[in-house]
């Protein structure tokens, strides 16, 4: 096999696999990316098992063939190549020559047959949704999703079917705070998405990642137990999550004793400045204390390693003075999601749970649990 490609497109495609590339593995083939070479397209896979990935990018072919190669090693020697076009030849059963201008490596490669076989294409059509869409979805729920790996139906983010005709619904909790969030799809099977897939955290990082620089349509589909997510030239395959998500809309409430109408970026500065001292080192959350009042609210924070503080920031209150703690690292992630200038926070109790949405404009809901003063 060998081919000629421009050292662009080669590093553009290397960089998308190195997240799976595996760097310390008891599978050493895993450390191996698998390159096919065909009819000028040069295809590259890599997997950790949990996730894979698939890109193509356009090269000159001289001689068809594929061969698996150490992804990582590939993607640095490729990068300090000078020259603009780079050769790629096998040049022997276990070596891969890798050339451009007056620099040449010979990388060790594998035995294709030896590479993890990847899921059919074949497989039923969920959803497709424009690149912009879904980063506005995964930005404004991802941060709420659990990062302890033994609550598996929780690490991650749960994808249905949302409450207008064509929407895509996107939820994600830990257990203390909550997040989702509607947008428009270009296309939806309403049927298969009514009981809605889980999608895991290291999947949906790779999905953001796959279209952070693209602009065209990703189409979702399931195939032997993987969730797909594809646009033109690339495609990820994600491990199915077994189990059953939450019945969040249970922990909703539906009735509230007070609304608290506020400014986003003067409550979300007020809250950064507080954690200056009401985070601790030793990981322990310290409450963010609200003492909310007809016109204004008094956040302040005490810890026994730092010191204390205290701010006011003008707020409106509808119902009766309350005293109510949060941590305010949630807080501060929840208002960050909305692209609004003005929220409204409303409170069931002391204990209860505490509703954020947007006055207008802004689909992102999200439900934060109260800390004990």
């Amino acid at each position: 096999m060998e081919c000629i490609i421009k050292k662009e497109e080669l590093l553009r495609a290397l960089s998308i696999v190195q997240s799976v590339v595996e760097k310390k593995t008891t599978l050493p083939i895993l450390s191996f990316a698998l390159v096919s070479i065909g009819d000028e397209i040069l295809e590259i896979k890599a997997t950790n098992l949990d996730v894979g990935i698939k890109t193509k990018v356009p090269c000159k072919t001289v001689t068809k063939g594929e061969v698996a190669v150490l992804g990582k090693k590939l993607y640095e020697c490729s990068k300090e190549i000078p020259d603009s076009d780079i050769y790629i030849k096998l040049i022997d059963g276990s070596r891969v020559e890798i050339r451009g201008g007056r620099s040449r490596f010979k990388i060790l490669s594998a035995d294709p047959r030896d590479f993890p076989e990847f899921p059919s294409m074949e497989g039923d059509f969920l959803f497709e949704i424009s690149s912009e869409g879904l980063l506005k979805l995964i930005d404004k729920t991802f941060f709420a999703a659990s990062i302890e790996e033994s609550r598996y139906f929780l690490n991650g983010i749960f994808v249905e079917k949302g409450e207008r005709d064509k929407d895509i619904r996107f939820v994600a909790t830990d257990g203390h705070r909550l997040a989702f969030y509607d947008h428009p799809s270009e296309k939806i099977d309403k049927e298969k998405m009514k009981n809605g897939i889980i999608i895991s955290r290291k999947g949906i990082l790779e999905i953001k990642n796959l279209v952070s620089e693209r602009e065209d349509n990703v189409v979702f589909m399931t195939s032997e137990n993987n969730i797909v997510a594809k646009n033109k030239d690339d495609t990820i395959y994600i491990r199915m999550i077994e189990g059953e998500f939450p019945k969040y809309k249970d922990v909703i409430p539906k009735e509230f004793t007070r609304n608290v109408y506020v400014d986003k970026n003067e409550f979300l500065s007020s809250i950064k400045r507080i954690s200056l001292v009401g985070s601790s080192g030793l990981g322990k959350a310290i409450p963010l204390r609200m003492f909310i009042s007809a016109d204004r609210i008094l956040l302040s924070a005490e810890n026994p390693e730092v010191g204390e503080v205290d701010e006011e920031i003008d707020a409106r209150l509808e119902g009766q003075e309350i005293e109510i703690g949060f941590n305010g690292k949630y807080l501060a992630d929840a208002l960050s999601a909305f692209d609004t200038d003005d929220v409204i926070m409303s409170i069931t109790s002391e204990s209860g749970p505490a509703l954020i949405k947007s006055i207008t404009g802004d689909d992102t809901t999200c439900v934060i649990m109260p800390m004990k003063l």
